[in-house]
């Protein structure tokens, strides 16, 4: 019989031993939580450390967590009905769930440890729930009808593979490429559509700002060959899950979908329901640079934006952990925090680990394909998918060689396959990331980034004041006749030779600059770009609005480098890149012109997107005439060029949109436009000429003209009433995948868009020690009571997140005990 010793606040009384433990495991762990629900684990072995953290969670977030579960494993269907059959089917066919189970079982018992007392935690929570459901389940069970389920090992593996490898490690649109490029080519021939192809999709740009300084300045912009393996290919864009408005899944036909997709990153871009995670940012000061301090850490993860957060708070001591941070989804590892001696925290590093293969099909038999000279037979598996209130459903998922088949065309001859880096490595690189959190200096930190297969990166801070960075992931080495944007023929003569050494990944220690920043920019100069057309890395980033902060300086206090935060949540990512072009644009025109009127406001305004007075509308004109004359300058200078069909592609100049599914960025669109007017300055060879000939200046003019015609007509002559509507920050009640993870109408929203963390936490360094502060929204808590009432801790981080203000994160079990609220201890 468990027992359960309360000091403060909570008092209950545990059943049986859970289901998943090891029957040598038993002892104690004690779980303080302080003023703002954070739960701080001590316990001696690591089967009752992690027993506690699974514990805490399952209080805090037990449906949030039951359906990144269900989502990642695609068993959705199972309790919310047919309406998810088709989401589970994509996920099923997805990944193999028998390699990591293979994975679980293999693990040395100290690891699985790990993930059995997490498991044996949250089911422990789960049985003091069913004794008491009208006290303890959550109101999200009632709403959609089922009950708890109880956890294994590998449930909590796939958590982080789902919410991990497969959301930030699994980007790939080489079909998608392919049919833009066989689209150009039908318009304008091989020849100019191979160019136009180059010139929005290139390679490798090196003017583009890096997170290594000058690690490689003399690269080039590379231009390839077009291939000649994929003629008679058309490729196709119906490849991935898509979100609705609301944040929802999207469950239509592919024509449905992809209509829908079109039309709304038509509209609203990446960052609207139908875009793509963008996310992340971070800077590091180091001792070189800071200010009456050793160092400082300021971290912002842009999962997005949603109740419950897509992190949580959590401190754990003992079996020789010692840290207090932030883990995405309640993963085991914590991506955000310190321990007694560094710093560490993470941003998608958007490396290039996936590639799709094109196999040749078998004419007689389409369950063969061509490889090394022979027709091999494709592997089958079933999956028996349980469906609420209907029959169980069976799917066949075929593959070859290189991995599950997505797509096949037999009128073609074709199907093709993913293959990834990571796969089959994904505990290998969750260890890893738990490992990073018992690093104690840059060796030991470097040796578990090495040991990460999906594309993360990873940064370092020390007591002393030494920063690092690293590129995680592991990159395969593609034979030379492979156009890594496109996808790789499949018959045996494109296989990877091998995996890249880790030193030949980006990775700098103390840079001369004395900082490491990045947005997810490009890693290092000699960097390419991966194949995602929507992440194009060039000259026109937005890391540049973080940069010019930090550098604004020679030395940074603790306050300038918060500051910084400030500045690139409400900075206008695009004005400055096109401002220099403007007024050139304008410079003949006499002084009463109207365009130059418009151009001078854009160079006056301080080229922010608030709301000081909190009206609900943004404070300049600026805002409006910005986006209006970026979209209709992306209209006139690419639509004609790149066509109808794609244009979506191009067409959003990116701004804020309520509701936001990722974070703000340089558009595509936009990026391709500031290459076009650098021209022969370009970091990519402008071999064709979007302008069709015409002056870039009169063309400029032009949508300057018709950027005042449209807003008179929207807001009237008086260009001081230009103000567009504050586009808010909603933090809805989906997950990622679409999937619940509360009801909708226990979403919150913020004032105004914040493109910053969804999460910030700052890690000081000094002599005297280490300190640590951070801000979660809306909070810590996601649970709603029986009666619907939400726990005090739900929505506590607010106000202090929309005010850039922070909450401290106590560290030692002096400075925890002084914060405490309640205490518990566990006997298991």
């Amino acid at each position: 019989m468990k027992k359960i010793l309360s000091t403060v606040a909570l008092t209950v009384a545990l059943g049986a031993a859970p289901v998943v433990a090891h029957a040598a495991d038993s002892g104690s762990v004690k779980i303080i939580r302080d003023g703002y629900g954070v739960p701080h684990i001590y316990a001696d072995e690591t089967y009752g450390l992690f027993y506690g953290y699974g514990y805490a969670v399952a209080q805090d977030r037990l449906f949030q967590i039951e359906m990144i579960r269900r989502s990642a494993m695609g068993t959705v269907a199972e309790v919310l009905g047919p309406d998810y059959l088709s989401f589970d089917k994509k996920i099923r066919a997805s990944y193999d769930l028998r390699s990591i189970k293979a994975q679980v079982a293999a693990l040395p018992k100290e690891r699985r440890d790990i993930l059995d007392g997490y498991a044996a935690g949250m089911n422990a929570w789960i049985k003091e729930v069913e004794k008491a459901p009208e006290k303890w389940l959550p109101r999200e069970y009632s709403e959609y009808g089922f009950t708890p389920s109880k956890w294994t090992a590998e449930d909590v593996a796939m958590v982080f593979v789902g919410a991990i490898a497969h959301r930030f490690s699994d980007f790939n649109t080489e079909l998608e490429n392919l049919a833009y490029l066989n689209d150009l080519i039908a318009r304008h021939g091989k020849e100019t559509g191979w160019q136009i192809f180059n010139q929005t999709n290139w390679i490798n740009d090196p003017t583009a700002p890096t997170t290594v300084p000058g690690r490689n300045a003399g690269k080039v912009a590379e231009t390839r060959e077009m291939p000649t393996y994929l003629a008679g290919l058309q490729g196709s864009s119906k490849q991935r899950l898509l979100l609705d408005r609301d944040g929802s899944y999207f469950d239509g036909t592919e024509e449905e979908a992809e209509a829908y997709r079109a039309k709304e990153l038509a509209a609203t871009g990446l960052s609207g329901p139908a875009g793509y995670p963008s996310a992340s940012n971070i800077w590091v000061v180091g001792k070189k640079k800071a200010k009456g301090v050793n160092g400082v850490l300021l971290n912002g993860p842009q999962f997005g934006w949603i109740t419950p957060s897509y992190v949580y708070n959590v401190g754990l001591h003992g079996a020789g952990y010692d840290l207090v941070g932030n883990a995405y989804f309640a993963s085991p590892a914590v991506f955000f925090g310190r321990n007694d001696k560094i710093s560490w925290g993470s941003t998608a590093g958007m490396g290039d680990t996936v590639d799709i293969y094109a196999e040749k099909l078998n004419p007689a038999n389409p369950r063969e394909y061509l490889f090394d000279g022979v027709y091999k037979p494709m592997d089958k598996r079933l999956e028996v998918i349980k469906v609420k209130g209907g029959a169980p459903v069976t799917i066949e998922v075929w593959s070859s060689v290189h991995g599950a088949v997505e797509q096949m065309s037999v009128a073609e001859g074709v199907a093709y396959t993913r293959k990834r880096t990571w796969e089959g490595r994904e505990l290998a690189t969750l260890m890893a990331f738990v490992d990073e959190n018992t690093a104690t200096d840059w060796e030991s930190f470097m040796e578990a980034a090495a040991r990460c297969a999906v594309s993360v990166n990873w940064y370092f801070l020390d007591q002393a004041g030494n920063i690092g960075y690293a590129i995680g992931g592991h990159y395969p080495e593609r034979p030379a006749g492979q156009d890594p944007r496109l996808p790789a023929s499949g018959t045996g003569d494109m296989e990877w030779q091998g995996m890249k050494p880790f030193s030949s990944n980006a990775q700098v220690y103390n840079p001369d600059t004395g900082y490491i920043v990045n947005w997810n920019n490009k890693p290092s100069d000699d960097w390419d770009n991966a194949d995602p057309w929507y992440f194009i890395w060039t000259k026109a980033d937005r890391v540049n609005a973080l940069m010019r902060e930090l550098e604004a300086k020679d030395k940074l206090t603790v306050k300038d480098v918060e500051k910084v935060n400030l500045a690139g949540s409400f900075a206008d990512v695009n004005v400055r890149f096109f401002l220099p072009h403007l007024e050139r644009a304008v410079a003949s025109l006499p002084d009463g012109a109207p365009e130059k009127r418009l151009v001078r406001l854009l160079a006056d305004w301080d080229k922010q997107w608030t709301d000081d007075d909190r009206d609900g509308y943004y404070d300049s004109p600026a805002n409006a005439i910005m986006h209006q004359w970026l979209t209709l300058m992306l209209e006139k200078t690419l639509k004609d060029d790149v066509g109808d069909k794609f244009f979506y592609f191009y067409a959003s100049p990116g701004y804020a949109t309520e509701p936001m599914t990722a974070s703000v960025n340089v558009s595509p669109g936009a990026r391709v436009l500031y290459n076009a007017l650098q021209g022969t300055a370009a970091g990519v060879p402008q071999v064709y000429d979007f302008f069709n000939g015409e002056d870039k200046d009169v063309l400029i003019r032009k949508a300057l003209t018709e950027t005042r015609s449209a807003l008179s007509n929207r807001f009237g002559g008086d260009v001081d009433q230009w103000l567009l509507p504050v586009a808010r920050q909603i933090f809805r009640g989906y997950n990622f995948y679409g999937i619940p993870q509360t009801t909708p109408e226990h979403a919150k929203a913020a004032y105004i868009n914040l493109n910053r963390g969804s999460e910030n936490n700052v890690v000081v360094m000094t002599d005297k020690g280490i300190t640590s502060k951070d801000v979660v929204a809306p909070g810590q808590s996601g649970f709603i009571a029986p009666d619907g009432t939400e726990d005090r801790h739900f929505n506590d981080q607010m106000k202090l997140y929309e005010n850039f203000r922070y909450k401290p994160l106590p560290f030692t079990e002096k400075d925890v005990k002084k914060a405490a609220k309640s205490t518990v201890v566990l006997e298991y």
